[in-house]
């Protein structure tokens, strides 16, 4: 029971107990645990082919699907090479201004000295961001319904954490009745906006766009069928705005308790954008925003666990994993790792810096998995570039104009709720604070 309620301490107790491996039951499965880079670079990388993704995440199909989140080898494999051309540099720049856009839109009616909660608009943000570029235009009038329909999803997901999740969600109880009334609504507009594109298969510069018009040339595979399209588009939907959202929520908790990196971060923008929004010719200049969101992810990881179940016996780290064990890989433990991170608990964005200019930090053997918020190897997150852009756009669009000061009987450190991803529980209402 304590897993379920505090997973966070769970995990850091085991560490602490038991080191960089530790094997435990739970209910009939047996649960492996690797923090040592070395060992997460073999499942992830190396030996790769002998893992599939968790049980968890599979039963997770009612929202998902097959995608790409989901998919085995080599169906994975396919799905990769449809969905690319969407992320490619060319596509990313007409994504880039929707994302500059959104942000500018929503600070339009901050006032100086008002409280918000910043928690639920950087959520809207992103789903906006992600409604966007994902579907153009086209869902302006649907936004708050499709809104209301994700924030059931993600609020239920816990039940697909329960053995025979697939029975329980049948169930005539309220919770499970919202919950598929939800995924309907969201199907519903996902497969009408889908027949609208077939009947005009006009390339509208959004992800949908993409994913309808994608073509297999290096495999034999078929193009992506409705329900394939449905598949990806919901995925990313849900993926997408879910994580960015909580490394913007985590990035401005850290910055409103460390004004140095704050000041810093002003005085970057100030020189670079002067008194402009940022474009995407900005972001290779904006190193230091970009750090700044890099140790958010290091320290508040919104993909904290990586979990992959042994599809054979497989050898990890020296230690024999049995053939349909669970492995757990925690970036929330490794990125906080006193060997690889000195004074691992300090907010320092220049840490980034150090490692590009030879810095402080740059002669330390660090391993390349002691570093994973995208996950690693042939199943990293397809979306990561496009993730680095939003982020350090959305930060230089707020952060050039507002500070966001934390009230100040927010808990510090936060408490964390731990579940598909990394959320503040107790929320983020902050102060906003007109620069200059």
């Amino acid at each position: 029971m304590a897993r379920m309620r505090d997973p966070l301490t769970f995990y850091e107790s085991l560490h602490a107990r038991y080191g960089d491996v530790v094997r435990y039951r739970a209910l009939h499965l047996s649960v492996w645990s690797f923090s040592d880079p070395a060992a997460i670079r073999q499942v992830l990388v190396s030996e790769a082919s002998a893992f599939s993704k968790s049980p968890v995440l599979k039963r997770s199909d009612m929202l998902f699907g097959n995608s790409v989140l989901i998919s085995d080898a080599p169906e994975h494999a396919r799905q990769r090479r449809l969905i690319n051309p969407a992320f490619h540099r060319q596509r990313i720049a007409e994504y880039a201004r929707a994302m500059v856009d959104e942000t500018e839109r929503l600070t339009a009616d901050w006032a100086d000295g008002q409280t918000r909660p910043i928690h639920e608009a950087m959520h809207r943000l992103t789903m906006q961001i992600a409604a966007r570029t994902l579907f153009g235009s086209s869902v302006e009038d649907t936004f708050d319904r499709i809104a209301a329909s994700i924030d059931t999803m993600m609020r239920h997901f816990p039940l697909f954490c329960l053995p025979l999740s697939h029975a329980w969600i049948r169930l005539p109880l309220p919770t499970c009745r919202r919950l598929r009334a939800a995924t309907d609504d969201l199907n519903q507009l996902i497969f009408g906006m889908i027949a609208e594109r077939r009947a005009d298969p006009v390339d509208r510069g959004d992800l949908l766009s993409m994913l309808l018009s994608a073509q297999d040339d290096q495999g034999e595979g078929p193009p992506l069928s409705d329900r394939e399209v449905r598949d990806q588009a919901m995925t990313l939907f849900l993926a997408g705005h879910e994580t960015t959202g909580n490394a913007m929520n985590w990035s401005w908790y850290l910055l409103s308790q460390n004004p140095q990196a704050e000041a810093r971060l002003g005085e970057e923008l100030a020189s670079v954008l002067g008194e402009r929004a940022p474009t995407l010719e900005d972001v290779p200049r904006l190193r230091y925003t970009r750090a700044v969101m890099a140790e958010s992810m290091r320290l508040y990881p919104p993909a904290w666990i990586v979990a992959r179940q042994a599809l054979r016996d497989v050898e990890i780290g020296g230690y024999r994993v049995p053939r349909g064990a669970m492995v757990i890989l925690l970036p929330w433990i490794v990125h906080r790792d006193a060997r690889w991170w000195p004074d691992p608990m300090a907010f320092r964005p220049e840490r980034w810096l150090d490692d590009e200019a030879g810095g402080a930090e740059s002669g330390r053997e660090r391993p390349k998995f002691a570093y994973f918020p995208f996950s690693g190897g042939a199943r990293n997150c397809i979306g990561e570039a496009f993730a680095w852009t939003e982020g350090t756009l959305v930060l230089a669009s707020i952060a050039r104009r507002w500070r966001l000061r934390l009230r100040a009987d927010y808990p510090d450190p936060p408490p964390c709720a731990a579940h598909l991803t990394l959320r503040p529980s107790a929320g983020l209402d902050m102060t906003v604070e007109r620069r200059g």
